[in-house]
């Protein structure tokens, strides 16, 4: 009866230890795959910001700027944008010069 029970216990003990490497090889494959997805994740994200980017070249709007010089030249809007067009009264505005802020 002693040499069944120690057998036994032996053999549990050698289940268990195999069942524990299962597992373990079972984690490492789940860690893997959970790798694989994170990095086609990135790379999906990255190719919609390349393609969001795309579509949205020709629609930048053109925004007021200070050049902080008197008499600074104004520059024409760049073809292909979405702004609107200097009207003839705003030429001559005079531009730059000091900027008087109070709180």
């Amino acid at each position: 009866m002693v040499e069944s029970s120690d057998l036994q216990s032996a053999i549990q003990r050698t289940q268990a230890t195999e069942r524990i490497q299962q597992l373990q090889s079972q984690q490492e494959e789940l860690n893997r795959k959970r790798f694989e997805l994170e990095m086609a994740r990135q790379r999906a994200e990255k190719e919609k910001k390349i393609q969001d980017l795309e579509k949205t070249e020709g629609k930048r709007v053109i925004r007021d700027r200070y050049d902080g010089e008197e008499g600074a030249q104004r520059q024409p809007p760049r073809e292909g944008n979405r702004g609107e067009e200097a009207a003839p009264d705003d030429e001559d505005r005079p531009r730059g010069g000091n900027l008087d802020v109070r709180v």
